[in-house]
């Protein structure tokens, strides 16, 4: 009987030693299930801070270039320049440009000079003198002489009209300009005159869309050609008018 008894204090002491044991297993099993959560947590925290950082950035970037712009108008605008009016607009777009009758003026639109003594004299005087002079029999004798083509109309522009357009619409000589593309006219000495011999017009209107102007006068146009290109030229008051300075493209 004693032996029994003894038997069955050690089964059950046995049972309760094995059930201590799989409860703290258990335990262990569960704290660190807690730790890969945490853990994990961390990670994705981590992940979702640094993807933020990286958008952050972005769009740092894409309004920086859009500020800068901006801002470069705006220091504009704070330093004495001052939007035109739809009438001043207007004006440049009726009365200014666009004239019948002076087509130099738009003719000095195109093409592009960060310098006005840069501009390309033919581009200038493509369509010759406005209104068009006569050619003499002598003259047409040295032309079609020449290597110059002469299936086409003649166009004449004296180094005297040159002189007297540049004067008065960007106030320097023609002996001041850096004679940009002056080798493609053919020139006659005897008769001081340059010629070009094509069929076409290089007149084209323009449209003013927006302004500024200094507290000196100096007027930034921006404009749209007949191509669609976009383009901002400046001009220099004086007392009767107004003097080109540059013509640049824009974005």
């Amino acid at each position: 009987m004693r032996k029994l008894k003894r038997s069955g204090i050690f089964a059950v002491l046995a049972l309760a030693l094995i059930l201590t044991a799989c409860a703290g297993s258990q335990n262990d099993r569960e704290s660190d299930s807690s730790k890969m959560g945490e853990n994990g947590t961390e990670n994705s925290s981590v992940d979702q801070s640094e993807s933020n950082r990286q958008e952050d950035s972005q769009t740092e970037n894409s309004t920086g270039e859009e500020s800068e712009l901006q801002s470069q108008k705006t220091t504009e605008l704070e330093q004495g320049w001052v939007k035109l009016s739809e009438d001043e607009l207007e004006w440049f777009n009726e009365q200014f440009f666009n004239v019948d009758g002076k087509s130099i003026v738009n003719a000095f639109l195109n093409c592009a000079y960060e310098d006005i003594k840069n501009i390309s004299l033919v581009e200038l005087f493509y369509d010759g003198e406005q209104p068009s002079v006569a050619i003499s029999d002598e003259e047409m004798v040295q032309l079609k002489g020449s290597s110059i083509d002469h299936e086409t109309d003649f166009q004449k522009v004296a180094t005297s009209y040159m002189d007297k357009m540049l004067r008065t619409y960007a106030d320097i000589s023609f002996e001041e300009t850096n004679k940009v593309d002056i080798e493609n006219f053919l020139y006659l000495k005897e008769y001081d005159a340059y010629y070009l011999s094509h069929g076409d017009t290089h007149y084209f209107p323009v449209t003013i869309t927006a302004g500024i102007m200094d507290k000196d006068g100096t007027v930034k146009l921006q404009y749209v050609n007949d191509l669609n290109e976009k383009f901002e030229v400046t001009l220099r008051a004086h007392d009767k008018g107004y003097y080109f300075v540059s013509n640049i493209a824009v974005e």
